[in-house]
């Protein structure tokens, strides 16, 4: 069984999690011009347009299309006590079913609330929602090597280093390393979030 829950938003302690529509385009946008310099040793080289509010206008409807369709499921971080600013990113990103029934991780937060301990929260309720409605078996990462706070932060949400992948993705005009992660839900100690609810 696999279930569509691109309209569903999580609630954590601290957080609200919730899926971006195309009408969000100035919050996202704002978020990646804010966080360019802070996420740029971590992501692909972006071109210009990334940074254009209309850019976000397009790509937030497609990544719509793409969730209603069941091949990704993203969500807006919020902070509840500064509700008004996207606080950081995260995405199943692509979802793979069929005798898969596994996805990618990708995930950013704000350079303002790192160290609070809050992708932890977000990770830990996306998490539930991926073993429970998504019905998901296996969530994969990769991470830089000289990324050891992420590194830190997926081992203790259960992940297990299984590999290493030279080259794995170009950045700032390098090919990078990575370190491949994945956590299994049947390894897994976390159980689906009670606290996640479906709207707005």
């Amino acid at each position: 069984m696999s279930a569509n829950i691109s309209s569903t938003t999580l609630h954590t302690e601290r957080l609200v999690l919730r899926p971006a529509e195309p009408d969000d385009a100035p919050l996202v946008w704002r978020y990646v011009v804010d966080n360019r310099e802070h996420l740029g040793p971590w992501e692909p080289a972006r071109g210009d347009a990334y940074f254009t509010q209309r850019y976000w206008e397009s790509t937030l409807a497609i990544h719509a299309q793409r969730e209603r369709q069941g091949h990704r499921a993203a969500w807006l971080i919020f902070d509840r006590r500064l509700p008004g600013s996207v606080a950081g990113r995260c995405a199943l990103d692509p979802i793979s079913r069929g005798p898969f029934q596994s996805a990618t991780l990708g995930c950013s937060l704000a350079a303002n609330v790192v160290g609070k301990g809050l992708m932890h929260e977000a990770l830990t309720a996306l998490i539930g929602a991926a073993f429970g409605a998504l019905d998901l078996r296996r969530i994969e990462a990769n991470v830089r090597p000289e990324n050891e706070r992420s590194l830190r932060m997926l081992d203790r949400l259960g992940f297990v280093r299984e590999g290493f992948s030279e080259q794995f993705l170009e950045i700032g005009g390098e090919w990078c390393d990575h370190v491949r992660t994945a956590l299994v839900r049947d390894s897994a100690t976390l159980q689906p979030s009670s606290d996640a609810r479906t709207g707005r």
